[in-house]
């Protein structure tokens, strides 16, 4: 990331959510507006929760402490945290992109945080970090993942495709090419229906 400023913008500040309706119980045959708006308004929480936990992890082997800060802060409960913790660790097992967080391409016979330390000498993470753009336009993009000169930039997503989640994918590649990365790839991960598509 030479030549243009990048900061991890959740060093400069936290937003925390309570934790009422992070969680929803699935509910057929809403009538009662209210009830569709706490339903509705308890899916994008929940999607913000997980975003946040991902932007936490570098590896797997992160979980369990990137839930932990998430459950110190106040943001969920006990059992909320045990819930979260069960369903991103399945999530990550995913064979469609298990790669962008494991550990193993290091050392197998090495666990816990001193894989985390291996990996990261064969590849760098960058979580929500900040890119200054020449113009003065600000863009951050949820990951990036670094091995000498090749990128690879990940959106997480919550609802449907659309055409713009693309747009930015397309525009995250095309500022890494500048940065003198030769080869980039553009991934979008929807978490609702947990897909990947791979965009560049």
């Amino acid at each position: 990331f030479t030549g243009y400023l990048a900061n991890n913008w959740r060093n400069k500040i936290t937003i925390r959510q309570k934790s009422k309706n992070f969680f929803i119980k699935q509910e057929v045959g809403i009538t009662d507006p209210q009830s569709f708006t706490k339903l509705l308004q308890g899916k994008i929480n929940y999607g913000i929760l997980l975003h946040e936990a991902l932007s936490k992890i570098n590896t797997v082997e992160d979980i369990d402490n990137a839930i932990d800060t998430i459950y110190y802060q106040g943001t969920i409960s006990e059992e909320e945290k045990d819930k979260l913790s069960k369903q991103l660790k399945l999530l990550l097992k995913n064979p469609e992109f298990e790669g962008w967080f494991s550990a193993q391409s290091a050392d197998p016979g090495i666990a816990g945080t001193e894989a985390t330390a291996q990996v990261e000498k064969y590849y760098e993470v960058k979580n929500e970090i900040e890119i200054l753009l020449p113009n003065g336009t600000i863009r951050r993009p949820d990951r990036v993942i670094i091995k000498n000169n090749k990128a690879i930039v990940i959106d997480f997503k919550t609802g449907k495709q659309e055409k713009s989640h693309e747009k930015q994918i397309n525009d995250y590649v095309s500022i890494l090419r500048d940065m003198g990365y030769d080869t980039v790839e553009g991934h979008l991960l929807y978490l609702d229906g947990i897909k990947a598509v791979r965009i560049v």
